[in-house]
């Protein structure tokens, strides 16, 4: 809940008030989604910012800010992307994924639901490490190690399959792809629709 919280407030307080989008909360069955428009200033690195680093050299709505802190909603201090991975780590919840588009126009935080709740069985802390572990000897994230075994699996599946299978953007496959592509993981063989991928590992 203090996850979810935080990210309403980030929504709400770092969004661009001169765009006519309001900020959008999807509950579906796989994931929560909170999205809002006005992405992350371009001084923030999204690598930075998925590992909780990210400080902003700008503010948006400083008024806001100021009356969300005497509401006790947010501290104004970049400590809303930190308490997110933390409480999310706590709860044995798979990670938040955050995202945006390289024009910076929308901030996207995706919350995947709990194994608990899909009748998937939770992963021991011994499990869950040696995951963590082969994700940082491959130099590949846990999401990548994933998109690498579905391709092992179906090897002409989709970009779109692939975006529905981990409930993320299509920026965010395209990035996950092109580091395989860039390290020689993999590469696509022919044409879009009847192509296929091939691993080199």
């Amino acid at each position: 809940m203090q996850a979810l919280e935080e990210a309403v407030v980030n929504a709400l307080y770092h969004r661009d008030y001169m765009t006519r989008e309001p900020v959008e909360i999807a509950i579906e069955p796989h994931c929560i989604r909170i999205v809002n428009y006005g992405g992350p200033d371009r001084s923030i690195r999204m690598d930075d910012l998925n590992r909780g680093l990210a400080h902003s050299r700008r503010y948006r709505n400083r008024k806001l800010g100021d009356f969300l802190k005497e509401l006790d909603l947010t501290e104004g201090k970049a400590t809303g992307i930190p308490t997110i991975i933390k409480e999310m780590k706590q709860n044995g919840s798979p990670m938040a994924e955050f995202d945006c588009d390289d024009a910076r126009t929308y901030f996207l935080v995706n919350f995947p639901v709990h194994p608990a709740f899909v009748g998937e069985p939770l992963l021991e802390n011994e499990a869950q490490n040696e995951a963590q572990n082969e994700a940082q000897n491959s130099g590949l994230s846990e999401r990548q190690l994933a998109i690498i075994a579905a391709i092992k699996a179906d090897d002409t599946i989709t970009r779109t399959k692939l975006m529905k299978l981990f409930n993320v953007s299509k920026s965010t496959i395209e990035r996950d792809l092109r580091v395989m592509k860039n390290l020689g993981i993999l590469y696509y063989e022919g044409v879009s629709k009847s192509g296929k991928w091939v691993l080199s590992q």
